[in-house]
């Protein structure tokens, strides 16, 4: 796989794929995502600050820039931060309510209704026998909430929305509250 031709440092050049970019610049990532743990998950600002390097990578050129190609790459991974920042902060407005309206086939159905949901006494009864109401209700509210949109048939994109947050991070809470879940049931 060829290269790109990097200004690494004053007036030396390097021809680097990305691979080699990203293991060369793995400092400046780790350096980049401090000031943003506050907002997000660790592994969703690796991928934003690997997105910005190889947006840096891809549109980086040497004759235009003349300066060292770590410097252009932490400005642009900065403002992937900052646009990824400004996205969540325009979806904090669409915040979530327990008594918004969930999507099931149920119209009238709140979230707070399937987190306390007494009607469906068959599903009780069954998930009382198997041991899963106690193994969901050891959840955090966040696991539970999102195991159960999730199950309901709610995509993670669209549980991701609802929260505001990001899809992996959905991902990751269901796998989590799945596997606590699955822990339950073996003890």
């Amino acid at each position: 796989m060829c290269g790109k031709v990097l200004l690494i440092n004053y007036d030396i050049e390097e021809t680097l794929t990305f691979e080699e970019v990203l293991e060369k610049y793995k400092a400046l990532i780790n350096k980049s995502i401090q000031p943003w743990f506050y907002t997000f998950e660790k592994e969703d600002l690796m991928q934003i600050a690997s997105m910005g390097l190889w947006r840096a990578y891809k549109n980086y050129d040497i004759e235009k820039y003349r300066v060292a190609f770590g410097y252009y790459a932490g400005l642009v991974i900065q403002n992937y931060f900052k646009v990824n920042y400004r996205n969540y902060m325009k979806s904090v407005n669409d915040t979530v309510s327990l008594n918004d309206e969930a999507p099931t086939e149920d119209k009238n159905l709140e979230y707070i209704d399937i987190l306390e949901d007494n009607r469906y006494n068959l599903e009780s009864d069954i998930l009382s026998r198997l041991g899963l109401k106690e193994a969901i209700n050891s959840l955090k509210e966040n696991e539970r909430i999102y195991l159960i949109l999730s199950l309901n048939g709610m995509e993670q994109r669209d549980i991701a929305k609802k929260f505001n947050t990001l899809q992996p991070s959905v991902s990751r809470v269901i796998k989590r509250a799945k596997e606590k879940v699955r822990m339950g049931l073996e003890v």
